[in-house]
C-alpha cells in the first residue's frame, strides 16, 4: 500500500510505535516480575505447554523468542508461536501479529493482514485493538477509510473501559504532539 502523504507516514509511525511500545512494556514487565528466569527446566515446561496447545504458553514463548533474553532472538519462531495462539483467538497474540505486520518485523509490511488481526482482537473485546481499529479506519490503513466505522470502534472502546481508553487516547495525543512538534522544529531549522 502506497502512502498518500508525509502525514500518513507519520500517523503510521506513531500508531505502530505506540502498539509496539505496549507489547515491549508487557514483555519488560514479564521479565521484571521474575517470570522470565526459567530455572530448573522452566523453559522446557513452557515449551511443552505451548506444544500441547496452551494459548497463554504460546504467547509467552513468542515473547521469549521476541525478547531474546533466555534464547537467541528469533522473530520467525516468535511469529509462529503467536500465530498458533491467534488461531485460538488469543487477543494478545492477535495484537502482536497486527503490530508485526504493520511494522514489517521479520515479514513484509501487510496492512490488510494487520487490520484483520486488529479487528479479530477488537471483536473479542481487547481495548487496545478497539482503539487501533478506530485509528486504522480513520486513516484507511489496510481497510477502506471510514469515519463512521472509526467512531463506532472508538465508542466501543469507551464502553469497554472508559478510563483506560481515555488514558490511551491522551497518551497517543501527547505522543503525536511531541512528534509533530519535533518535526515542525526540524523543518524550521532546515528552512
Amino acid at each position: 500500500m502506497e502512502l498518500s502523504s508525509g502525514w500518513s507516514a507519520l500517523a503510521i509511525f506513531v500508531g505502530v510505535w505506540i502498539l509496539i511500545g505496549l507489547v515491549a512494556f508487557k514483555v519488560r514487565n514479564y521479565y521484571k516480575n521474575g517470570n522470565g528466569k526459567y530455572k530448573r527446566g522452566g523453559l522446557a515446561r513452557l515449551k511443552q505447554k505451548a506444544e500441547s496447545g496452551d494459548a497463554a504458553a504460546q504467547v509467552e514463548l513468542g515473547h521469549v523468542y521476541t525478547a531474546g533474553k533466555v534464547v537467541s532472538q528469533d522473530l520467525e519462531i516468535a511469529r509462529e508461536w503467536y500465530e498458533k495462539a491467534a488461531a485460538q483467538n488469543e487477543p494478545v497474540a492477535l495484537m502482536v501479529l497486527g503490530a508485526i505486520y504493520t511494522a514489517g518485523r521479520g515479514v513484509d509490511v501487510d496492512l490488510e493482514r494487520a487490520a484483520q488481526y486488529y479487528l479479530q482482537a477488537a471483536e473479542i473485546g481487547k481495548l487496545e485493538a478497539q482503539l487501533m481499529c478506530a485509528y486504522i479506519y480513520v486513516r484507511g490503513l489496510g481497510v477502506a477509510r471510514s469515519d463512521d466505522t472509526a467512531r463506532e470502534w472508538l465508542n466501543q472502546a469507551m464502553a469497554t473501559d472508559r478510563d483506560a481508553a481515555t488514558k490511551y487516547l491522551k497518551q497517543m495525543s501527547d505522543d503525536m504532539d511531541d512528534l509533530i512538534g519535533g518535526t515542525i522544529k526540524k523543518w524550521h531549522v532546515q528552512a
